[in-house]
């Protein structure tokens, strides 16, 4: 579901447009709401003036991890799960590298005493 909302800025009292589009978070099972901006809001008429496609990318910024990304939400949902085993993976051989270097903490004191 999208929606458009417009947003009052406190500081020059100029009114933004926003589109916003709700959906269900598959990770925290919560939903979520994405905001893109369209434009000003004029003043007169109420029209939305669009925004302005002015942004440049540097030279020397990698733009490789965001072309990367999966664009459906399933493949995004795919992606998380990968990304959530691979954390998994990760904090269990944390916990055995700690578990390790207490038993060498834990020697290296008996050999002291």
């Amino acid at each position: 579901m999208s929606f458009v909302i417009h947003i009052k800025s406190k500081k020059n009292d100029a009114v933004y447009a926003y589109e916003v589009e709700s959906f269900r978070d598959p990770v925290t099972k919560q939903t979520r709401q994405h905001r893109t901006y369209l434009g000003r809001v004029s003043p007169e008429t109420g029209e939305i003036i669009p925004k302005k496609e002015t942004r440049h990318v540097k030279k020397g910024n990698s733009t490789q991890a965001v072309d990367s990304l999966p664009t459906g939400s399933n493949e995004q949902s795919l992606a998380i799960n990968e990304l959530s085993k691979r954390i998994d993976l990760l904090q269990a051989q944390n916990t055995a590298i700690l578990t390790a270097l207490k038993k060498i903490a834990d020697a290296i004191a008996n050999i002291t005493q």
